[in-house]
């Protein structure tokens, strides 16, 4: 159990050990595990809005303890913070604009990804894009034009569908990533579609196990680590 392996950090973090500890031991599997802190911040959120987070209470606690703990981010950073809305990728297949892989519509859709078959070619598929997804990088400061030409292109598609093989699966090196990424930490991710095809998508991750190892005990939110995904100036690979 991923709590096992990191029960040292668990119990140097306050936020952690409080939520997860009891005892001067780890809470058991199948515990009742309560947070009202993230009850109480989740509530303030959905009845003030962004506005909560950003510029109100939720907001005020979260900085306190990330100050207190060494951190630098301040409510100026908050406030200041804009989201920056950009059209998402997509390619027009069969008459349909398609916000996906470009791959699976060479097998023909939907015979040609449908049961066990299709699956697989969808988990090989994913593995080939997500090799390819190495090289991108943040467009407002690393150039991606050609990676992201590539993704689209009907030739690139082509290439490594050829790669694909319905009978086997490979070693990573295979799928040409600059790097083995074996075990995934995980990213939770919900599509609903309701019967009147209204459609509702959320991502949500902490990034590793634990985040940032730290639990704000003033809000009852771990704190993330996604840090880790960018280069350091300097000491980049």
């Amino acid at each position: 159990m991923q709590m096992n392996a990191t029960r040292g950090a668990i119990l140097a973090d306050k936020g952690l050990s409080d939520l997860l500890v009891s005892n001067g031991e780890l809470k058991k599997p199948g515990t009742v595990i309560r947070n009202p802190k993230l009850a109480l911040t989740l509530r303030q959120i959905g009845e003030h809005g962004p506005k909560a987070f950003y510029n109100g209470t939720v907001g005020l606690n979260l900085v306190r303890d990330i100050s207190e703990s060494g951190g630098i981010i301040t409510m100026e950073d908050l406030l200041s913070y804009r989201v920056r809305v950009k059209e998402p990728l997509s390619t027009r297949i069969l008459g349909y604009r398609l916000l996906g892989l470009r791959i699976l519509s060479l097998y023909g859709i939907p015979s040609g990804v449908s049961g066990p078959l299709g699956v697989h070619r969808l988990v090989e598929a994913l593995k080939h894009a997500f090799a390819v997804r190495m090289n991108l990088g943040d467009p407002d400061f690393v150039d991606v034009t050609k990676v992201v030409s590539d993704m689209l292109s009907p030739k690139f598609a082509k290439g490594l569908k050829k790669k694909i093989n319905d009978e086997k699966t490979f070693d990573p090196k295979h799928y040409g990533g600059k790097w083995n990424q074996i075990e995934d930490h995980g990213t939770s991710h919900l599509s609903i579609i309701d019967s009147e095809r209204n459609a509702v998508s959320m991502t949500s991750t902490i990034n590793g196990y634990f985040g940032a190892l730290m639990l704000s005990p003033r809000t009852g939110i771990v704190l993330n680590n996604e840090m880790d995904d960018f280069s350091i100036p300097l000491n980049s690979r």
